[in-house]
């Protein structure tokens, strides 16, 4: 049984730091600059913002702190199949079944925990990105009225545009002004 559970909210979680850095190469001739057309790359403002990078580096530490919380569960249950599986021969079969169940339902419940925080996890992010989402909004609407934009790409699906149309970094600008961190603990799940 591995423990590497929490490998997609850790990647989830870097991805946001990441991705200041994932910009393609530009090309030596980027073409003209059109007038009224600009990109934005919402991943980049925000793995670029201090925001985000306090976001990220906040998950690491939650997604550590399950992992820490998990650990010792998963290691006895895996010490558990260990010697469960070396006494294999020398039990009668009734014990088997009934250490085999009682081994099934232990494993089958830290699953559970630890999908629950899994999802807790990313819930948790998710709560996060929203919020710097919510302050972001109006600033991209400022920059757009700014630079006088009549149409705005996203430059996070486009291979390549002129940078000079580019009003990223003005946005990372702007939000570093409004908001440099956000404190927040692993939330629950809401009740459905």
């Amino acid at each position: 049984m591995k423990l590497s559970v929490f490998a997609s909210a850790a990647v989830a979680a870097l991805a946001i730091a990441g991705s200041a850095a994932a910009q393609p190469a530009q090309p030596s001739n980027p073409g003209p600059v059109i007038p009224g057309v600009c990109t934005f790359n919402q991943a980049r403002s925000i793995g670029g913002s201090m925001v985000g990078q306090a976001v990220s580096a906040r998950m690491e530490q939650l997604t550590e702190s399950v992992r820490a919380e998990l650990a010792p569960e998963g290691a006895a249950i895996e010490s558990e199949i260990a010697s469960f599986q070396t006494s294999q021969a020398s039990l009668p079969a009734d014990q088997l079944q009934q250490r085999a169940g009682v081994l099934q339902q232990r494993a089958g419940a830290y699953q559970q925990l630890a999908a629950q925080r899994e999802a807790e996890l990313q819930y948790t992010q998710n709560l996060q990105l929203q919020r710097i989402g919510e302050t972001m909004d109006p600033i991209l609407v400022q920059v757009y009225q700014e630079r006088g934009c009549g149409l705005l790409f996203d430059r996070g699906s486009m291979f390549g545009a002129n940078p000079a149309m580019d009003i990223t970094d003005r946005v990372i600008e702007l939000l570093n002004q409004q908001l440099q961190t956000l404190s927040f603990d692993r939330s629950p799940l809401p009740q459905q």
